[in-house]
């Protein structure tokens, strides 16, 4: 198949998250499978470029607005305009829209296409501040939350990797999502070389427990920070780290860094057992100091089956996670990992308790059972569902069209 893949994030791009990795994910897969695979995606600049295996990457140029309603509507319309460009030469099959960040509320290109939908944005803004209140965030929708919805209903097809997100959205989308979820594989060697060592020079010797990803509300930093005075009190060995992007928390009233919100929340005489590094751009240094942490600390509100909880169960670590989140679909409590509830202090901190008590062998023994829990996020299992999902689209549209 001829498949263009729009997105707001993809890997060349200076700054990415989750969905940068699923979207270079996503076009290594097919290609590797032998189809046509087009990328565009929001940039700085108007731009082409090769990447991977010749893969055609087209940089969109588009300012950010003030407004974020401008925003979505002005990045539909620069996407539409370039995919109507292309389709004269590229002749595409399938649009395949990542993320609901309505990318396709502007669509006029007569193709096949279909969106990923990567969060429910109301409830994804209300778990980024200080208080948040799940059954009010999840009915709560402002005009640009209404559009986002609505450019749902622009595609022929909808699916989520997270049962969690595809039961949210379709109470609000009524209509059919499919549950898909996301292909998976290492993108860097695992091994350590001179300059891992280097970096991980401050927990080199030291036991510790680790977070990483986004530093704020959303995944739980908080969380964390009100079990840690008590964590070193009664495990004077271990050390906590946090590596990640940071963003704004608040503290008495003013909003901070999150690294000064974390550093704020711990006493004086454990300061010297709390790392805080910045995001980790090299995988392989990545890989390393997840593989010497004892486990992986995610305490998020809501997630939608977080690559750092994929990546940390394949490199067989433990992983505390929360119930209501996505986690319960990658993890069964005391088997594989940890669930704990939503922002539940007490069973994080028993939770670490318990994976710090636990032997070497019972701690290598359940990192195994995590392993093996996600081997069916393999590449070549993913793809054969993903592509029947296509041509079924693909077949449909051709039907209507008649």
């Amino acid at each position: 198949m001829r498949i263009a893949i729009a997105t707001v994030e993809f890997v060349t791009e200076e700054t990415y998250g989750g969905l940068g990795t699923y979207s270079a994910n996503l076009a290594r897969m097919l290609k590797k499978h032998g189809h046509e695979v087009t990328v565009l995606v929001i940039s700085h600049e108007d731009r082409r470029i090769l990447w991977e295996q010749d893969i055609e990457v087209y940089r969109i140029r588009y300012p950010i607005r003030r407004f974020y309603l401008w925003n979505l509507l002005g990045r539909s319309w620069v996407v539409d305009r370039k995919l109507r460009q292309l389709q004269h030469s590229k002749n595409f099959e399938l649009i395949h829209y990542c993320a609901s960040d309505a990318l396709p509320i502007l669509r006029t290109v007569r193709t096949p296409s279909v969106v990923r939908i990567s969060c429910y944005v109301a409830l994804w803004r209300q778990a980024c501040l200080p208080d948040f209140d799940y059954d009010r965030a999840v009915n709560a929708l402002k005009i640009d939350e209404r559009v986002q919805l609505l450019s749902l209903h622009r595609c022929d097809a909808v699916f989520a990797p997270s049962r969690i997100i595809a039961e949210i959205t379709a109470r609000k989308f009524r209509g059919e999502i499919r549950v898909i979820e996301s292909p998976f594989w290492m993108d860097a060697e695992t091994g350590e070389g001179t300059g891992v060592k280097t970096y991980l020079q401050r927990l080199e010797g030291r036991r510790y427990l680790l977070f990483y990803g986004t530093l704020g509300y959303l995944k739980g930093v908080h969380t964390i920070c009100a079990v840690l005075n008590d964590f070193f009190a009664q495990n004077p060995e271990h050390c906590f780290a946090f590596v990640g992007r940071t963003s704004q928390m608040c503290l008495n009233g003013e909003w901070i860094d999150a690294a000064a919100y974390i550093r704020a929340s711990v006493a004086e005489q454990y300061q010297d057992r709390l790392i805080i590094l910045n995001a980790v751009s090299d995988r392989q240094q990545l890989y390393a100091l997840v593989r010497h942490a004892e486990a992986v600390v995610l305490p998020s509100r809501i997630d939608n089956l977080p690559n750092t909880c994929i990546e940390s169960m394949a490199l067989e670590r433990i992983v505390i996670g929360t119930r209501g989140a996505s986690f319960e679909q990658l993890i069964e409590d005391g088997e594989n990992g940890f669930l704990i509830e939503r922002e539940n202090h007490v069973q994080l901190l028993e939770k670490m308790t318990q994976v710090i008590c636990m032997s070497e062998d019972e701690r290598a023994e359940m990192g195994r059972q995590a392993a093996t829990s996600i081997e069916r996020l393999s590449p070549d299992r993913v793809y054969e569902e993903l592509i029947g999902f296509y041509q079924s689209v693909a077949d449909g549209f051709g039907k209507r069209k008649r």
